[in-house]
C-alpha cells in the first residue's frame, strides 16, 4: 500500500498546494491510502473467512454469504 500522501493542504490559507510546491512543517498530507469502498471491504471480509475456514466450515458459509451481499449489492 502506497502510504505517500497524493495531495497537501497550505495550512495557512487552506489552498491545495500545486506541482512544484516546497513543502513545510506546517502543510496537511491528504489522503494517505486509497478510499475502500463497500464492495471492497466486503470482498476483503470474505477473503479473511476463508483464510479462517481451517477452524470450522462456517467461516466458508460467511464468505459465501458475503459475496452474495456483494452480488444483490452490485445489481442496483
Amino acid at each position: 500500500m502506497n502510504n505517500e500522501p497524493v495531495a497537501w493542504i497550505d495550512k495557512v490559507t487552506g489552498k491545495p498546494k500545486m506541482d512544484g510546491f516546497i513543502q513545510t512543517d506546517y502543510d496537511i498530507p491528504l489522503y494517505f491510502y486509497p478510499a475502500k469502498t463497500y464492495e471492497d471491504a466486503i470482498e476483503e471480509c470474505a477473503q479473511r473467512a476463508e483464510a479462517y475456514a481451517y477452524m470450522s466450515e462456517n467461516f466458508n458459509v460467511l464468505a459465501d454469504e458475503l459475496r452474495a451481499i456483494l452480488r444483490k449489492a452490485q445489481e442496483k
